[in-house]
């Protein structure tokens, strides 16, 4: 993820506006998001305040039929005081896109957080590299299958599809993410059976293998399960992370007891980013703020 120095975290937005002025638009954005009111403010207080007052750092306007999106518009950068939030994603989220997801034809293109907010984040346990390095693949896209149909099989029946998708030369086989813990197949169940099943077809094809399983279950039992997951023989996890948010993501990867790779499944992104005006852009969404949790 992009660093920003100096005590602030950075977020880019994409306003939408037939007659607004921009610049004024963002003086109360950066204002409004941070100390509330500025110009009512005694001196005194002011000096007081400076800390904690976001900052306009650049307003670049389009007019309609030259823009991005061939609406006026403008992208507005201001700076957010680290001394404003803890080190959480859910704390900067509401301060940079609370409210203000609500204001209009608004959406949060990017942000870039200071090297204070991402020291509190470990980052991916193995991230592209380490699970390539895990199946011993180097030279050549990875190649995943997906289990559909599975709900209302038996374990008999998911091994069977596993063991042909495993034939085929995949290197991950993930659940579907809407598989839950049901008495059919059960996770630990789930979990040696289709190991089984990719260890018979290593014996032919030679290939490792990693299978997600889909993490499920309260919030509150999540690191629970993920483990039972791991000592049940489990060498990979299927996570939602946006059913559950990102500060579950970041509980379950900090965790020494959950030493197996974590991927992160797009489930709901559908409602915050494909609308030019409103939401959270794919790229910060499913990218950036996943991999820092």
């Amino acid at each position: 993820m992009s660093k920003h120095g100096n005590g602030y975290c950075r977020a880019t937005y994409r306003c939408f506006d037939d007659k607004a002025d921009f610049s004024k638009k963002a003086a109360s954005i950066a204002v409004g998001l941070t100390v509330g009111s500025w110009t009512e403010l005694p001196e005194a207080k002011k000096v007081e305040m400076e800390k904690h007052l976001g900052k306009v750092v650049s307003v670049t306007e389009y007019e309609a039929g030259g823009s991005p999106s061939s609406e006026r518009c403008a992208d507005i950068v201001i700076d957010y005081p680290d001394v404003n939030f803890s080190r959480d994603i859910p704390a900067l989220l509401v301060t940079v896109f609370g409210k203000l997801s609500m204001d209009g034809k608004i959406k949060l293109l990017d942000l870039d957080v200071s090297d204070g907010f991402r020291s509190a984040f470990p980052g991916p346990k193995f991230g592209v590299p380490g699970v390539r390095d895990l199946l011993n693949v180097h030279d050549r896209p990875l190649l995943m299958s997906i289990f559909k149909s599975v709900i209302g099989h038996d374990l008999t029946g998911l091994k069977e599809q596993f063991y042909r998708q495993a034939l085929g030369g995949v290197d991950l086989i993930k659940d579907d993410e809407i598989l839950f813990e049901n008495p059919l197949t059960p996770l630990e169940k789930r979990i040696e059976t289709c190991m089984e099943a990719a260890r018979q077809a290593q014996a032919e094809t030679g290939q490792r293998l990693l299978y997600a399983v889909n993490l499920t279950g309260p919030t509150f039992k999540l690191a629970e399960n993920a483990k039972r997951a791991v000592a049940a023989g489990a060498n990979a996890l299927l996570f939602n992370v946006l059913a559950y948010g990102y500060d579950a993501l970041y509980e379950l990867s900090r965790d020494p007891g959950i030493s197996i790779p974590i991927a992160a499944h797009p489930a709901m992104a559908g409602a915050f980013y494909p609308s030019p005006h409103y939401g959270i852009a794919a790229p910060l969404l499913l990218g950036k703020l996943m991999r820092l949790a």
